[in-house]
């Protein structure tokens, strides 16, 4: 301490007045200080923790192993989609195009993101932001097959993709890997 002691004193002069630089700079320390200890308290306590953006109850996230099989973005932990949705699902009432992956062996069991157990046979799907339980016909544009799927989890959460469908509701459609899909909302 007695090594930055300057810095509040002032350093003086050959005539042991303090100059007028010291001053200047003792100041822009202590502001600059202030400054930095304001912008730590503000910045939010996830940013700090190093999980800024996900709210998922702090789970760490990773892309999967086999992610050009059609995984997606999960959560290493628990191995459930990372939930970066908004608190408000916004519901899609119109039909709607995008890519979309399959996920399944690995998660079957674990819970969703709905809270229910994941069930890598069922016609269920992932979406970011469409509200659990909305139904949703999903066709494959490739193959003109075409499922209903109920949505119970979150994601994925890779880019360019719309859609996660469990392994049985992409069996249905003859999907393997990703594939263009359109989308509706049935109710």
């Amino acid at each position: 301490m007695a090594a930055f002691s300057f810095i509040f004193r002032g350093a003086r002069n050959n005539k042991g007045k303090r100059s007028h630089m010291n001053v200047v700079t003792r100041t822009a320390t202590v502001v600059f200080g202030l400054v930095l200890g304001a912008l730590a308290l503000a910045a939010p306590a996830e940013a700090r923790s190093g999980h800024a953006g996900f709210h998922a109850r702090g789970h760490h996230v990773h892309f999967a192993r086999h992610a050009h099989h059609g995984h997606s973005f999960r959560s290493a932990r628990h191995g459930r989609h990372a939930f970066h949705a908004s608190r408000r699902a916004r519901p899609v009432r119109h039909a709607a195009g995008g890519n979309a992956s399959w996920y399944g062996p690995g998660f079957h069991g674990h819970r969703t993101a709905s809270g229910e157990r994941f069930n890598s046979g069922a016609l269920t799907a992932a979406h970011r932001s469409l509200p659990f339980g909305t139904r949703v016909r999903v066709t494959n544009n490739a193959t003109g097959r075409s499922v209903v799927v109920r949505i119970n989890d979150r994601g994925p959460f890779v880019g360019g993709r719309q859609i996660d469908l469990a392994a049985g509701a992409a069996r249905a459609i003859g999907m393997t890997g990703t594939s263009y899909v359109s989308m509706s909302v049935v109710r």
